[in-house]
């Protein structure tokens, strides 16, 4: 039984709500990496990721499950 891959949320890690609190939308909707919305819900896992390309060239990938 292959298991599904979760929903990768892109999010901006520099602007916390709390020490361990990340906005994943400003509603209850939000855009995945792939494209496609979905609807969150308390409880729902997903992945939280930032990408960052820097003027030199260094790439910095953040990600976060929880």
């Amino acid at each position: 039984m292959a298991l599904e891959p979760l929903p990768r949320i892109r999010v901006d890690f520099n602007e916390l709500a709390g020490s361990d609190l990340v906005l994943l939308a400003k509603t209850d909707r939000a855009q995945c990496e792939d494209g496609s919305e979905i609807t969150l819900h308390a409880g729902m896992l997903v992945v939280a990721h930032e990408y960052n390309e820097y003027a030199d060239g260094t790439a910095e990938h953040l990600s976060f499950t929880r």
